[in-house]
């Protein structure tokens, strides 16, 4: 009873816009059981994994086990129990391209007929494009009892 409870009261929660998932620039979005494993390099963010899904009942312990420490862990209130909202990042696309940002007059010789002319000079700088899948757990006395999955595309100069 307790766990239904719960549940309804997380789902309740996200209906309403208690818990954020993701951002602004969040484009899709599922729930449902979650495939992330821990990688091989102590400190790297989980990869997904099929053969290391985690499931609802699942106690804290063997959550870390599989999924390695979360990113975060913020407190979810609830009368009757300790509830936790845990945060795993996986960054599934990291691409930095080179683009123009801007353009400045260049003073140039042109040559005898055409003698100093300003020339554009284009001025370019690094953009930087992430795409990355959010995994938000929600753990009640130290279960999983739900989970949900988004994606965040940002992108920004350097």
């Amino acid at each position: 009873m307790l766990y239904v409870k719960s549940s309804i009261l997380f789902l309740a929660a996200i209906a309403v816009g208690v818990l954020s998932f993701g951002t602004a620039a969040t484009a899709a979005t599922s729930t449902g059981g979650a495939d992330v494993a821990k990688s091989e390099k102590p400190g790297s963010i989980p990869r997904p994994n099929p053969s290391l899904p985690l499931r609802k009942g699942m106690i804290a312990q063997d959550v870390k086990e599989r999924w390695g420490e979360p990113a975060s862990v913020a407190p979810f209130p609830e009368a009757t129990g300790k509830a936790e909202v845990w945060t795993y990042y996986y960054t599934l696309s990291d691409q930095t391209t080179e683009v123009v940002t801007s353009t400045e007059n260049q003073l140039t010789y042109a040559g005898p007929t055409l003698g100093m002319q300003n020339f554009p000079h284009l001025v370019y700088g690094l953009k930087r494009s992430e795409v990355r899948q959010v995994v938000k757990l929600l753990l009640y006395d130290g279960m999983l009892v739900s989970w949900k999955k988004s994606i965040e595309r940002n992108e920004r100069l350097e």
